[in-house]
């Protein structure tokens, strides 16, 4: 990464008021009790600090997400509003409604890069009836808080749990009796011709030694190539307790014990599985249980090998680790928020590594603590085009990151330059896209008909190329203090013939730092 950049971004994120602050970030804790202003609780992690409170708006709360790097977080529930938004502010909230149903909502997931909430939702008050509905979250929109698109094959059979992938592309949706029973693969990619469709079904194979069993919790990786089923058997005296892993390229579940015939699933020793979470890339799966055994356990996943991904229970036994309920893991993975349904409940934040336990916050009097968010300020990396160039000697030259590419931060991110006469162009990176020298932008480059500076210039580099084509490729910090940070680039290609200047422009680029 350039130097005068990097300075400018560090001077920048100095300056700015963070509402959620790596290693001490928020943790939100929901419950589901009788009545309508239902506890909840927003724990720092690091300090064991809370602040209670009561509110209809968290009234029997299924799921939350928090979003906009830590400033705002959406709650699912039962009752009242359906979806509730509350604005953070670093010290406390304010609860508001957001979008009201007919039915519950059940599970909420952010689509980070495109600005979308999607609930599992009742279309009907009672019955089975429930579809997933993309809900717009992008506050400048004049679309925020509508429906923006929802499937319409999912109702009719039983279902609960389900899970978006990070990269918004895909949702799997099982059944909630799932011993032998179907797993739904639903496209939730708007660029898609299969939107919302139904795109691969299989059955839960290895569930079905335990005779029936229910979906307890699921995942998808990062990457859209794996999906995480924890399921829970049902009979008294039949093991089962598992963690079926399907690729989802082929449709087929990996076999965790080639030496037994069929599909195996992950065993675990826990006796009742209570949630899951995964990393980014799903080598790393956190499962929290209850029962007289407890507890919490790490699985360290070998896609290549299954047979020899292992498990690691921690404390097994430590009464302060049995009726273990939800499970988030923090943006930095290196610690796990759980809530302990016992008197009186409790959050604990477990290292992920070792298990130990990092803080055990006790809240007198509560109980059914069903819902735990960890607050993200680190926001998936993204890089959006917008704009337009200008006509050259090859055409119009245009400037998008190389399929694959996002700046990742600790990641090498690549841009490609096209339609280079000379192959020699001037990329520039600013962090200012509305105003140059005072003046808004767009502006006029003079003696260069056609062409605008669609960004104010901070940081210039030399791009040769090849064949017309160029590449610029930075290396992006790993710093949590760059987290969400937003750049811009434009290009400037050099086109002697063009024009009295020689230059011709690219489109621009906005681009945001992130996972």
């Amino acid at each position: 990464m350039p130097r005068a950049l990097t300075a400018s971004i560090l001077a920048l994120t100095a300056a700015c008021s963070l509402h959620a602050q790596t290693g001490n970030e928020v943790v939100f804790v929901g419950s589901s009790i009788g009545g309508s202003n239902d506890n909840h609780y927003f724990v720092w992690s690091k300090t064991g600090a809370y602040l209670p409170g009561t509110s209809p708006y968290t009234d029997n709360v299924t799921d939350a997400e928090w979003t906009d790097q830590g400033r705002a977080l959406y709650i699912a529930t039962m009752f009242g509003p359906g979806i509730t938004r509350c604005d953070w502010d670093g010290y406390s909230p304010t609860f508001s409604s957001f979008w009201t149903t007919n039915g519950g909502c059940f599970g909420l997931a952010v689509d980070a890069a495109r600005e979308c909430l999607w609930t599992f939702s009742n279309t009907n008050a009672t019955g089975p009836y429930r579809e997933l509905y993309c809900l717009d979250i992008d506050t400048s929109s004049p679309t925020y808080g509508a429906v923006l698109a929802q499937t319409n094959g999912l109702s009719g059979t039983p279902r609960e749990r389900w899970e978006l992938s990070l990269s918004g592309n895909r949702a799997i949706v099982p059944n909630a009796f799932i011993s032998g029973s179907q797993v739904d693969i639903v496209d939730t990619d708007p660029s898609s011709p299969n939107f919302t469709q139904i795109i691969g079904s299989t059955w839960a194979f290895g569930a079905a030694i335990a005779g029936i069993a229910m979906t307890i919790d699921c995942e998808i990786t990062i990457d859209d190539q794996y999906a995480f089923l924890a399921w829970q058997g049902l009979i008294s005296g039949i093991p089962g307790s598992g963690v079926g892993v399907l690729h989802l390229a082929t449709m087929t579940w990996l076999d965790f014990d080639a030496s037994t015939s069929g599909v195996q699933d992950f065993v675990t020793p826990l006796q009742v599985i209570t949630g899951l979470s995964i990393s980014y890339d799903g080598s790393v799966a956190i499962l929290s249980g209850a029962g007289a055994n407890g507890g919490a356990m790490r699985i360290d996943m070998d896609f290549a090998n299954p047979h020899l991904s292992t498990g690691t229970q921690f404390m097994p036994g430590n009464p302060g680790m049995d009726h273990l309920w939800s499970v988030a893991l923090s943006p930095t993975l290196d610690r796990a928020a759980m809530t302990r349904n016992a008197s009186p409940g409790s959050l604990l934040i477990l290292d992920t590594n070792s298990g130990a336990i990092l803080q055990n916050v006790a809240f007198p009097g509560s109980g059914n603590l069903y819902t735990t968010a960890f607050q993200d300020a680190s926001p998936m990396a993204t890089y959006v085009e917008y704009g337009a160039g200008c006509a050259g000697s090859l055409g119009t030259p245009t400037l998008s990151a190389i399929p694959g590419s996002l700046p990742i931060q600790g990641a090498n991110f690549q841009v490609e330059i096209r339609n280079m006469p000379i192959d020699l162009a001037i990329m520039t990176v600013t962090l200012e896209s509305s105003f140059h020298g005072g003046m808004p932008l767009p502006l006029p480059i003079p003696n260069a008909p056609g062409c605008s500076l669609l960004v104010s210039p901070l940081v210039n580099s030399v791009v040769v190329g090849s064949g017309g084509v160029g590449t610029w490729a930075w290396s992006v910090p790993s710093s949590p203090a760059f987290f969400g940070t937003m750049f811009y680039n434009q290009a400037f290609v050099l086109d002697p013939g063009a024009n009295q200047l020689g230059v011709v422009t690219t489109n621009a680029a906005q681009g945001r730092l992130g996972y």
